[in-house]
């Protein structure tokens, strides 16, 4: 060899048999020592815990679902509440209109009975024997006429609601017959509607407060689905479950 013989090579330019291979070999365990037990045991844990993962996945849909119904549900008895209000008001406003035109009435109804009383002694006074059919004197025809009047004054009259001395009449009791009369005819009870208002008000109460809830729920959900440690996970998604089971069963129960 030209330069110098084989024997005179330095031993550290002698490449070592196997040296490459022992920086891969490392790399390696490394790699299954950070992957963990090669027995199977790492790799089950992590198929659970992903599992865990999806079911909490899943639980958050379904929790957002529930929250999406409870919210149609909270518009339409607000809506229903609010519709119920002006009807209560529209029947408030006839049932007033109602009141004050029957008062009218029954006022007119009282002045006729007392003019119908005013004129009927007058006409006795002129006839003390009664109304003449056929009169002929002067204080006859007086009386005639006097009786005519008061038959017109009062013709059609009620008197049922004279007192039996005949001096006072019930104007507040005709009144109330002639709405209850006209009442079939137009819509003038305002307490079914504020009752039903009611109703849906305290409906749409019970949904805020189960929205309250929903959005514990989400919350305690949102963290053991960030939770990495199973433990965690099971510590946040169980109470959660049990809200959420509650809250679906008092939908079902409130809205059904």
């Amino acid at each position: 060899m030209v330069g110098g013989t084989f024997d005179e090579l330095a031993p550290e330019d002698v490449p070592m048999a196997g040296a490459t291979d022992q920086p891969a070999e490392a790399e390696a365990e490394e790699e299954a020592g950070a992957a963990g037990p090669t027995d199977g045991t790492g790799a089950k844990s992590k198929k659970k815990h992903s599992r865990l993962h999806t079911m909490v996945a899943i639980s958050i849909a379904t929790v957002s679902v529930l929250g999406a119904i409870a919210s149609w549900r909270i518009e339409d008895h607000s809506t229903a509440a609010s519709e119920l209000d002006q009807s209560a008001v529209a029947a408030t406003i006839t049932s007033s209109r109602l009141t004050v035109e029957a008062r009218a009435t029954a006022q007119q109804s009282e002045n006729d009975f007392f003019r119908y009383q005013r004129l009927s002694g007058e006409a006795t006074q002129l006839a003390p024997a009664g109304c003449p059919s056929a009169p002929v004197t002067v204080l006859e025809f007086d009386a005639f006429v006097v009786c005519e009047l008061a038959d017109a004054v009062f013709i059609g009259g009620d008197d049922q609601y004279v007192s039996s001395n005949g001096q006072t009449y019930n104007v507040n009791a005709l009144t109330r017959d002639i709405v209850a009369e006209q009442g079939f005819e137009q819509d003038h009870d305002a307490a079914p509607y504020q009752a039903e208002a009611r109703a849906d008000r305290h409906a749409e109460d019970r949904l805020l407060l189960l929205t309250l809830v929903l959005v514990l729920t989400l919350a305690l959900l949102t963290v053991a689905n960030l939770a990495h440690r199973r433990k965690i996970v099971l510590r946040a998604a169980i109470p959660a479950w049990l809200l959420m089971a509650v809250s679906a069963v008092l939908l079902v129960v409130w809205e059904a």
